[in-house]
């Protein structure tokens, strides 16, 4: 089963263009990231942000940060050759050193962090 993207392949533009054009494809910009507390942070959406652990195992969370409140939504664990139970409680003890990654990102790019009264649950 062939699959069409919605960008021509290097051979439909040669094609169309016909011998000799130099074609020019821009290249995806790239995901501006930062490194907090061991994490790599990448925007995933609005709000957003997959934080992916730096050093083995690189197990990865899904945050949703707003300037009132940090949301996890997802907790991906690195079980590449390790059982899946203690992938998942290394992934689960990893989750207060993400959190508080999240809770300095939200500090960097709103300027501040709300106390735990000020939060919404």
């Amino acid at each position: 089963m062939r699959t069409t993207s919605a960008q021509p392949s290097i051979n439909q533009l040669t094609r169309s263009f016909g011998p000799g054009w130099i074609v020019h494809i821009p290249e995806r910009w790239g995901i501006m990231t930062d490194e907090i507390n061991g994490f790599a942070i990448e925007p995933s959406c609005r709000n957003r942000h997959l934080f992916r652990r730096v050093s083995e195992p690189k197990h990865e969370y899904v945050f949703e940060i707003t300037p009132k409140r940090i949301v996890l939504h997802a907790t991906l664990p690195d079980a590449v050759g390790r059982d899946r139970a203690d992938a998942l409680d290394d992934a689960e003890r990893a989750e207060k050193d993400a959190q508080k990654a999240a809770e300095e990102f939200q500090r960097r790019i709103f300027g501040w962090a709300p106390g735990p009264s000020e939060r919404e649950c």
